[in-house]
């Protein structure tokens, strides 16, 4: 059942410090090029504030679909507010720098999740599908900050684990919390559906009609404790934001190359090495191909081999693109990676004895070479809060910003509720609502959504500009409005305006 060297298993002291290392490992890979680039108070990865920033509206009382625009479900508002509570003793900043450890942490744990999946199976696939997922760009990249993709994944990861064992999934009790989970993380991201699909077609078929109706159960059930009182306070909203917003998208450009690239983990090297990139792509492509092949051999993989195909299809389907899609599929090829080390020692060890000794060597070497790139990985920009904080301090009434993440890192955003201000952390996302209401003009050439920016941003006693520009969504009269408001406080590139131009509040 297992590979070579896995006649005596290891004590469990040994196990425990394996899997404390690996965990290791992936805290440190998430962590130190944060630290290396941007640091823990940066602006960075619009989205992750917008979900922040909707939990700390949530805990001053401001409901998501209601009183703000939030365009996904409230799972990651619910997840993340717990940190957003900090913010009241230690402050916005503090406690979305607390949250983004908390999600370096959950990293840890999905590595050591699938280290415990593979380990019945295989001590050193166990290890090395466990540092595989440590070190993979695509984990890496989401695991940093306050994303979907780390709650989703864990919650896909954990319920793989207990539905992976046969004496598990025999267990009504631990089949409802694996369904729980899946529907848990279909809350935070809707792409959770397809993942429960798999899972549940391939349980009826393991287990039975039964079994299913106990995930079906579970993963109803927690979709319906986290969604229901956010659609009675406002069903059309929610329904239009979370579903109608999300299928509306528009296709994007994207080639196929590239989207291989982010979902293999050569995200890193798409600029460096962009003349090499088709035959990477092709080679990571391949080597994938025959570690789900090689890893079917395992019983315990063979649900998340099937994962890694259909999720992997899904992405290269989907009409959107961003580079933090391929997390959603990080964990299903961690353990198909990892579970394809050992038929593949077993087969080099019939051809000559001494051949699995190099093979172990070369994916050693090939995975700390893997990993040598996440030291340049480069996530957001460092913010200078201090030197602002000083002028906002003393302002009246609310500052306004077109990102939301520099209203967290000036410890304003509570401020502004207290205050009563308009919560508006998504300016982007409404041009999705706009979309959805028959219109198919883009930022640019939609007066509209000009005007609900210009109306928004001249709100307060203050604005920061950061996101938006001409090159990104403003006209030429829009940014020329906004450079005409004075400067109060200046930064490097960051410059505080009092707003001139009055409109209504939106």
């Amino acid at each position: 059942m297992g590979d070579e060297g896995e006649a005596v298993a290891p004590a469990p002291r040994l196990g425990w410090l394996l899997a404390l290392a690996i965990a290791a490992a992936a805290f440190l890979a998430r962590l130190i090029p944060v630290l290396r680039s941007s640091g823990l108070y940066a602006v960075k990865q619009y989205d992750s504030a917008v979900y922040f920033g909707a939990a700390i509206g949530l805990v001053h009382g401001r409901m998501p679909y209601r009183d703000f625009l939030l365009l996904h479900p409230p799972g990651i508002v619910l997840a993340l507010a717990p940190f957003a509570v900090l913010g009241y003793g230690v402050g916005d900043a503090q406690a979305m720098a607390l949250a983004r450890l908390g999600c370096m942490l959950l990293g840890s744990l999905n590595a050591v999740v699938i280290y415990r999946i593979l380990r019945p199976a295989t001590i050193f696939g166990a290890v090395f599908g466990g540092l595989f997922y440590a070190v993979f760009y695509p984990a890496v990249a989401v695991e940093q900050t306050t994303r979907l993709e780390p709650v989703a994944g864990t919650c896909l990861v954990v319920a793989l684990l207990l539905l992976c064992r046969e004496r598990r999934r025999d267990v009504a009790g631990w089949v409802v919390l694996a369904g729980a989970l899946l529907g848990y993380a279909t809350v935070v991201k809707i792409w959770g559906v397809v993942p429960f699909l798999v899972l549940a077609v391939w349980l009826l078929r393991a287990a039975g009609l039964r079994q299913l109706l106990w995930l079906t159960l579970g993963a109803v059930g927690a979709g319906t404790v986290v969604c229901l009182p956010f659609f009675l306070a406002s069903p059309v909203q929610m329904w239009r934001y979370v579903i109608v917003n999300q299928v509306d998208r528009a296709r994007s450009a994207t080639p196929v190359t590239a989207r291989l690239a982010d979902m293999t983990g050569l995200g890193l090297l798409k600029q460096p090495l962009a003349a090499w990139l088709p035959l990477l792509v092709g080679v990571a492509v391949l080597c994938f191909v025959l570690a789900a092949v090689l890893a079917t051999h395992l019983p315990e993989a063979r649900l998340a081999v099937a994962l890694l195909g259909i999720l992997s299809l899904m992405l290269l389907a989907v009409p959107s693109w961003f580079p933090h899609y391929p997390g959603l599929i990080a964990g299903p090829a961690a353990i198909t990676v990892g579970a394809a080390t050992g038929p593949l020692l077993r087969r080099t060890a019939r051809w000559r004895p001494r051949a699995p000794v190099l093979v172990t060597a070369a994916l050693v070497v090939g995975l700390t070479v893997y990993a040598v790139p996440l030291r340049g990985a480069r996530f957001g920009h460092s913010f200078p809060a201090a030197r602002l904080q000083a002028a906002v301090r003393t302002l009246p009434g609310c500052i306004t910003s077109d990102d939301p993440s520099t209203l967290i890192e000036l410890d304003v955003l509570s401020r502004n509720l207290d205050r009563g201000c308009h919560l508006s952390l998504d300016l982007g996302g409404y041009s999705y609502v706009r979309r959805s209401e028959g219109s198919n003009l883009r930022r640019h050439n939609d007066p509209e959504w000009q005007r609900f920016a210009l109306s928004y941003l001249s709100s307060g006693s203050a604005t920061l500009v950061v996101r938006y520009s001409t090159r990104f969504g403003f006209t030429r009269a829009t940014e020329a409005t906004i450079n005409r408001w004075p400067v109060i406080a200046r930064a490097g590139r960051y410059q505080l305006r009092r707003p001139s131009w009055v409109a209504p509040p939106p």
